[in-house]
């Protein structure tokens, strides 16, 4: 049961029946919501998504939205692990790999190129969060792009792994 749907459920079941001095069932209702939002965002959530080989050639031009931006909501990775998985041709770099929110200048993390590999490869990384305002993340979509140009050449996939949460404000 997803956290709106409790949610409802709740509200659909607060009655406007109170005794004098007494707590209102609108008052539990409200208090039950909130503790949903704090369990809900304390919960680790997990990823996998897979790049296919026409969408790591046009990393640069058409980054790949990896967490579509929600009113409300930020998106923080703990952890990516991710996987090459070399079919014949290994792919010439397009700069490093980004993690990043909006339209991909402000990145969390840089990762090492690994698709010129001739090998299936793997590594992970976490994130880097510094203070900023919290508009910068906040309904925000989280991408995967490239440094400086689209990887050329190169027929293999990406398999992305994440642990994140998500953060209702």
């Amino acid at each position: 049961m997803t956290n709106t749907v409790l949610k409802a459920q709740i509200d659909s079941q607060i009655t406007n029946e109170t005794t004098s001095n007494s707590i209102t069932p609108t008052d539990v209702g409200v208090n039950m919501k909130e503790l949903v939002n704090y369990v809900d965002q304390e919960i680790v959530k997990t990823l996998h998504v897979t790049l296919s080989s026409a969408e790591i050639l046009a990393l640069n031009t058409s980054p790949k939205v990896l967490f579509p931006a929600e009113p409300g909501k930020i998106f923080l990775v703990n952890l990516i692990y991710y996987k090459y998985n070399h079919v014949t041709t290994p792919y010439n770099t397009g700069g490093s790999f980004r993690l990043a929110y909006g339209n991909g200048n402000s990145f969390l993390i840089t990762f090492a190129d690994i698709l010129t590999s001739v090998e299936n490869t793997f590594a992970y990384s976490t994130p880097f969060y510094s203070s900023v305002k919290q508009s910068s993340y906040e309904n925000t979509n989280v991408l995967l792009t490239t440094a400086t140009s689209n990887p050329s050449a190169g027929d293999g996939t990406l398999d992305l792994y994440f642990s994140y949460k998500e953060i209702l404000v």
